[in-house]
């Protein structure tokens, strides 16, 4: 499987393009901005759970867009010039050529990100003291796996659309539902629960509002940041203040933290989720289109 060749070329295209450098200039300036807003919580928590926690706030939404915008295009885009059939005609499979365009883009997404969470991490010792590299450590690479999954998700959409109209239209449902609308839908479900589960209807409105990838990589930083069991921003969970139902649904920090399908680990195998099965059902209609 030959997709090396795909990759170091998306890699020096993507390296190329503005949209890395706007990215790169907007993380920086978010890790700042969000590192210094992180000391108004100095007195509560540890350093640790104040790198982590701004590194969350950084990354969380910068990354979905920036993996998103920069990946949607590539594949459809070459579909629609036709310019892929002179990919296609190197010696290597459709697969290699997704997999390569995965690996270059992500690739590439991953060097300014690590970078900043480098920066993240020195400027955060300086301010506020010594802090566990173990769990620091974690937290990079989630951020790495992260931006695999937002970069996964639009080549997803890039590998499906025939043209890149119709993956722009669906860049922008997938943010619109997957991202703004997503934690909404455990509140609209919540009294079909109530109808199955009278006991757990909390919890599963819980879980539900875990299952899209920004929520599951916030509930796995909070985990490493230790405040506690919540998909909720790490600042959110601190600043709630009473154990009422509306924070616990709010903050999720609260109940139903023992179930095992409550647990953050199962964080990690949400973005798994996300980073192989769109892009394997997306594959699969690619492999069958006549783009001779």
């Amino acid at each position: 499987m030959n997709w090396r060749p795909v990759a170091r070329l998306e890699f020096d295209r993507l390296m190329r393009s503005r949209g890395i450098r706007i990215f790169s200039l907007l993380l920086i300036v978010s890790f700042v901005l969000k590192l210094s807003a992180a000391g108004n919580y100095q007195e509560q928590v540890t350093a640790t759970t104040l790198v982590i926690g701004s590194l969350q706030q950084s990354t969380v939404l910068l990354v979905v867009l920036g993996t998103l915008l920069l990946s949607h295009r590539p594949i459809a885009g070459s579909r629609e010039d036709g310019s892929i059939r002179l990919h296609l005609t190197q010696p290597q499979t459709r697969f290699a050529f997704v997999i390569g365009t995965l690996i270059g883009r992500a690739g590439a997404m991953c060097l300014p990100v690590v970078i900043g969470c480098i920066l993240n991490l020195s400027v955060g010792w300086i301010l506020y003291g010594t802090v566990d590299l173990f769990a620091i450590s974690v937290s990079f690479v989630t951020v790495v796996l992260y931006v695999f999954t937002g970069t996964s998700i639009g080549t997803a959409i890039s590998v499906t659309a025939p043209t890149g109209r119709i993956a722009t239209l669906g860049t922008i449902g997938y943010l619109l539902f997957g991202v703004i609308l997503w934690p909404a839908t455990g509140e609209i479900l919540r009294p079909a629960f109530s109808a199955l589960l009278p006991l757990g209807s909390a919890e599963l409105t819980m879980f539900v509002r875990r299952l899209s990838p920004n929520r599951a990589y916030i509930l796995v930083t909070n985990a490493l940041a230790a405040v506690g069991n919540s998909a909720a921003p790490w600042s959110r969970v601190i600043s709630a203040e009473a154990a009422s139902e509306h924070l616990n649904l709010a903050a999720e920090g609260v109940v139903g933290t023992d179930e095992l399908w409550l647990h953050p680990g199962i964080g990690v195998l949400v973005l798994l989720f996300w980073t192989t099965v769109p892009l394997g059902l997306g594959f699969l209609t690619f492999y069958r289109a006549d783009i001779s």
